[in-house]
């Protein structure tokens, strides 16, 4: 099970620091089909993508990806510390694909998706012969999700590595494959190159008891961090800032102008900057099932339950979550009930 522990992914994260317009060099290593890519190309306009993926299948559907945006250069290899081949494992779900053998525990508890289907022999470079004969000397971005392999491309950078600003990687925390890297391994070893962690993004458990085995996590480099820090929390408004002032647009635009946003969680906290932009429509609450007790506040507004609510002569509720919407908009029917209008930031505000 995934679970996210940030509204924002890690390439927005990054545009705090790096603006979206800026000529960057990404190294996209275990690209698969170029999801990922494609993600770093909306936030980063003039990113130069290089693509690294050696399984067949999937890498056929990188280069059509590549086939509709230039910025992504797809090139069919693993990545390693030595040039030459390696043996690949491709398994019944290719995003779990490894030049390492899986676990007996990640084969029984992947339900078969771990399970090798074919093998076959691949190029393996190193990214600093790499870089050198692609004429790079530097690298804004490293994206890494080689399953166990993290720790040999990062030797194989030699040091390409102290010429890199940021390192997005995916650690193990318990052994998924054989003789994979950990994450106190990975983290040592950036450490080592001059670059601090930042942010854990995701992390991953699985078993009945719930073992958290990998994270994904970002790196980066002192100066680059101290820009991040010295930046509001988006360089560019986010997308869901915008729906969020749309919202307000509605309310205003109908004459409502005491507002509670319901949903406590992360992503009410990231709309905090954008809460007091206008004058016509006041947050005065913020609505939520489990709330804490009684003088619990969250960006400066009383955090009230539902019941609270209703005495609050409240005009409109925002839904503010997307991974929950639908259950608050299932359980914001006695506000629609009682003629209150409900927006919605994601969905359609049908019943």
């Amino acid at each position: 099970m995934i679970h996210r522990l940030f509204e924002t992914d890690a390439f927005e994260m990054l545009a705090r620091g790096i603006p979206r317009d800026e000529s960057i060099v990404v190294l996209d290593v275990g690209a698969h089909t170029g999801a990922v890519a494609a993600r770093i190309r909306e936030v980063f306009s003039n990113a130069r993508v290089y693509a690294f993926e050696p399984a067949e299948t999937p890498y056929r559907e990188l280069l059509k990806r590549a086939d509709s945006d230039p910025g992504i250069t797809p090139i069919r290899a693993a990545v390693g510390d030595h040039d030459g081949e390696i043996e690949l494992r491709e398994t019944r779900n290719p995003l779990l694909t490894s030049v390492l053998e899986p676990t007996d525990r990640t084969r029984v508890e992947s339900l078969g998706a771990a399970e090798i289907e074919r093998t076959s022999r691949v190029p393996l470079r190193r990214l600093d012969h790499w870089a050198i004969e692609a004429g790079l000397s530097a690298v804004d971005l490293v994206k890494l999700d080689v399953q166990g392999f993290e720790l040999a491309v990062l030797h194989g950078m030699g040091s390409l590595l102290d010429r890199t600003r940021a390192v997005y990687a995916e650690a193990h925390l318990a052994p998924v494959y054989q003789g994979a890297a950990l994450f106190s391994d990975i983290d040592q070893t950036l450490r080592d190159h001059g670059l601090r962690l930042h942010q854990i993004h995701e992390i991953t458990t699985r078993g009945d008891d719930l073992q958290t085995v990998q994270l994904d996590a970002l790196w980066l480099r002192e100066d680059l961090l101290e820009t991040i820090q010295r930046n509001p929390l988006e360089r560019v408004t986010p997308p869901w800032a915008d729906l969020f002032r749309r919202a307000l647009d509605r309310c205003a635009r109908a004459g409502r102008t005491r507002v509670a946003l319901y949903g406590a969680g992360t992503h009410t906290r990231t709309l905090e900057p954008w809460l007091d932009e206008r004058d016509d429509v006041r947050i005065v609450a913020v609505i939520d099932d489990n709330p804490t007790p009684a003088g619990g506040t969250l960006a400066g507004r009383p955090v009230v339950s539902p019941d609270e609510a209703a005495s609050l002569d409240l005009d409109a509720v925002i839904l503010s979550s997307d991974s929950f919407e639908d259950a608050l908009w299932r359980r914001s029917a006695r506000f629609r009930d009682a003629g209150i209008p409900v927006f919605r930031l994601y969905g359609r505000e049908i019943d």
